[in-house]
């Protein structure tokens, strides 16, 4: 059953370097209205697209591809563009370097997804 449409659509930034949770994310997200950023699976690309871009929200995989994690992500997103995090895991979260921001727990779905899309921080 395609997810309802938001009645207020917003960009996400999807960073995610597993390809089928990055194809869920997306499938959910568009199928609800918002424009979807992405998905890349790395901090480097994620910061190129966000620079060009100006997302309202990220949602991060916290165990990203290279040097960078999904919390220097974060900080970077946060302190240069004002973009706030949804951080996406299926593992323990650093409760110091992930603050505020919300959890989406692994193994996710349809719900899960548009329920903390709808609760999180916008820019």
């Amino acid at each position: 059953m395609p997810a309802p449409k938001t009645a207020d659509p917003i960009s996400i930034l999807v960073v995610e370097d597993e390809p089928a949770a990055a194809g869920l994310l997306v499938e959910v997200l568009v199928e609800a209205g918002h424009r979807v950023i992405g998905p890349v699976a790395s901090a480097d690309s994620a910061i190129t697209l966000a620079a060009q871009t100006a997302p309202d929200l990220a949602l991060i995989d916290i165990g990203l591809e290279g040097e960078a994690d999904g919390y220097a992500l974060a900080y970077r997103l946060r302190t240069t563009w004002g973009v706030p995090a949804v951080f996406a895991t299926g593992g323990e979260v650093d409760a110091a370097h992930a603050g505020a921001s919300p959890v989406l727990r692994k193994p996710y779905g349809e719900g899960d997804i548009l329920a903390i899309v709808e609760a999180a921080p916008r820019r």
